[in-house]
């Protein structure tokens, strides 16, 4: 196997697949991404692919934009936009975008978090209110239940 970033050519003018149909099945190097019959070197994290390589040049990279991000090597032709962090999904900044990496937002008070993308909140809602002498039976779901006798509750922790 050549080093990354080393051309190849997957059939060769011998190749029975040429003459036969068959699909060659091409795998590229970890720092390599496939496109078309190319292994392309990828872009680094904070860019994105401007020209894929073919057999006569290698990939070109342009930076990310404020406001996108990369956030490991990739063959990306667009980056990722940045996770806005809005009072109305129930969060709030705790770190801003960089060109490698997303926002990190955290929850607003009395909120939970419905959806995240590894340790990052991504949507929040609003924990319910209960009444008097009554629980949240499971946290995040909008289920009220009364306590058991012989204990009392007037408000709710969550």
């Amino acid at each position: 196997r050549p080093p990354p970033g080393e051309k190849t050519h997957p059939q060769s003018p011998q190749d029975p697949c040429r003459e036969h149909g068959c699909t060659l099945s091409l795998t590229c190097h970890p720092a390599e991404y496939l496109i078309g019959s190319e292994c392309c070197l990828r872009c680094s994290p904070g860019s994105r692919v401007k020209t894929h390589c073919n057999e006569y040049r290698s990939t070109s990279c342009l930076p990310c934009m404020d406001g996108t991000y990369t956030d490991k090597p990739n063959g990306l032709e667009q980056c990722t936009p940045c996770t806005n962090c809005t009072a109305g999904s129930g969060l709030k900044f705790n770190r801003s975008c960089t060109v490698t990496s997303d926002t990190v937002c955290e929850l607003l008070q009395g909120f939970y978090c419905i959806y995240s993308v590894g340790d990052d909140c991504k949507e929040a809602q609003r924990h319910s209110s209960c009444g008097p002498g009554q629980y949240i039976s499971q946290n995040g779901r909008f289920l009220c239940e009364y306590q058991s006798s012989g204990t009392l509750s007037s408000f709710i922790l969550c």
